[in-house]
């Protein structure tokens, strides 16, 4: 196994290639396909963004290919309290999996960073790479009614 990390846009296209045939081999059910697909094309280049792949490099008599054995994600991010690695996605069978996490904690590590956060529905699965339960995400959905005050808001312009 190898594992790789590239920020380079023209590999992006065969990655993501890559990446959607694991994601449909997998049954990958946990994120929008299309928005996933597209939010990386999109952030590939940027020096906070991390992507590593790991491989298995194959060969068919004279033919070298590879086999995508898992991947991760992780993204450097700051609040006004502190500075933190998001890892935003993790895939691969648990010995890959242990793998690249260790590629992410060097990463972090090297940019001075010693917090490692996710957010997960199956905590659990988090629980066995050592992850503790440290807050509750709150979320409201407020789209309708950000609609609703734009219309609000653009008829009054018009009556004025």
């Amino acid at each position: 196994m190898k594992i790789i990390k590239t920020k380079d846009q023209n590999s992006v296209k065969f990655l993501v290639d890559k990446i959607q045939e694991f994601i449909d081999r997998e049954k990958v059910t946990e994120y929008n396909k299309p928005l996933f697909l597209k939010w990386l094309r999109q952030n590939i280049t940027f020096p906070i963004l991390g992507l590593w792949v790991a491989i298995e490099e194959l060969e068919d008599g004279d033919e070298k290919h590879f086999d995508i054995l898992g991947f991760v994600i992780a993204t450097i991010q700051a609040n006004l309290s502190e500075e933190y690695v998001n890892i935003s996605q993790l895939f691969g069978d648990e010995e890959v999996e242990q793998a690249l996490l260790e590629k992410v904690y060097g990463w972090g590590i090297e940019n001075g960073i010693d917090k490692f956060i996710t957010n997960s529905k199956n905590p659990e699965r988090w629980q066995e790479y050592g992850f503790e339960i440290d807050s509750i995400l709150l979320k409201k959905d407020s789209s309708i009614k950000q609609e609703i005050v734009e219309e609000e808001v653009i008829t009054e312009a018009k009556e004025e």
